[in-house]
């Protein structure tokens, strides 16, 4: 895989052409299966290691999760960002989120139970990859609206409002 520094997490395109590859420092690649050719890269997409890849059942989309406590969402094969990413985990102290799609094209997980802060418990999520269900569960892991410091921290420049109310 070239110069990767320390692949940790893998994941095939269900026509087995590609493989996706995600390290250690948060990059994401695509490859040609046969070749290990490199086709596209997403540069550092997690600001902490990948722990999990996982195609959509159709092999248009991609998830990546790991140490940083988010899903992101990518497009394949150009592995252009879909959407902003959604936060549920607590974060690198705590191991992050790990995600899959499952051949229903749900989504399941295990993130840390942030209503636990200070433990290393887990939880299972499952949710649809549409946007109001997104919105729905990541209220329903967090237990109510952001706070504004969460605000931003996690949305940005953009102002202040309530999504879970």
């Amino acid at each position: 895989l070239g110069d990767s520094t320390g692949p940790t997490a893998l994941a095939w395109s269900p026509d087995h052409k590609l493989l996706a590859a995600g390290t250690y420092d948060g990059t994401l690649a695509l490859y040609d299966a046969r070749s290990l050719r490199q086709i596209a890269t997403a540069g550092v997409a997690e600001s902490g290691a990948i722990r999990t890849l996982s195609f959509a059942p159709d092999g248009r989309d991609l998830i990546s999760a790991g140490s940083a406590g988010a899903i992101n969402f990518w497009s394949v094969p150009d592995l252009s960002r879909e959407a902003s990413p959604v936060f549920i985990g607590i974060g690198a102290n705590h191991g992050g989120v790990f995600a899959w799609y499952q051949p229903s094209g749900r989504i399941v997980g295990l993130a840390s139970d942030q209503r636990r802060p200070g433990t290393d418990l887990q939880r299972w999520f499952t949710f649809d990859a549409a946007t109001a269900d997104l919105v729905r569960t990541a209220c329903g892991l967090a237990g109510g609206d952001l706070t504004r410091a969460q605000w931003a921290r996690y949305v940005g420049d953009q102002p202040y409002r309530r999504v879970c109310s």
